[in-house]
């Protein structure tokens, strides 16, 4: 998972295999790890829930739910993404992006293990 925040909107990019993996076990995680200790790692969870779309901030873990049914039309049709701006307990507005993660057109192919095939993409490149 690629995360991306600018101000108070978060982009997560997913691969292939990530959305697998959040369509069998209902959740996927990103980890940044300044240290050995769970106190040094930074967490971005995306899981499955009931109908409502939520972020929730505790410690060093950022966890976005996303309801089932969004996320299974999402990974069987060729729906790229979806968004939601989301307003947290204390009042704050947070636009959440979610998107398929495509392989790019330029630049180093080793970053693009696992990323959807762009629908751009000559056949022959």
């Amino acid at each position: 998972m690629k995360v991306r925040i600018l101000g108070n909107t978060i982009r997560l990019r997913v691969k292939m295999h990530e959305t697998d993996a959040i369509c069998t076990t209902g959740m996927i995680e990103e980890v940044l790890e300044f240290g050995p200790s769970e106190e040094n790692k930074l967490r971005f969870q995306i899981l499955t829930g009931e109908n409502s779309f939520e972020i929730h901030q505790q410690d060093l873990t950022i966890q976005i739910v996303v309801p089932g049914t969004l996320v299974e039309k999402w990974a069987s049709t060729d729906l790229v993404g979806f968004e939601e701006s989301v307003t947290t307990s204390k009042g704050s507005v947070i636009k959440v992006l979610i998107e398929k993660d495509f392989a790019c057109l330029d630049g180093d192919r080793e970053d693009e293990v696992g990323s959807y095939p762009n629908p751009i993409e000559e056949p022959n490149c």
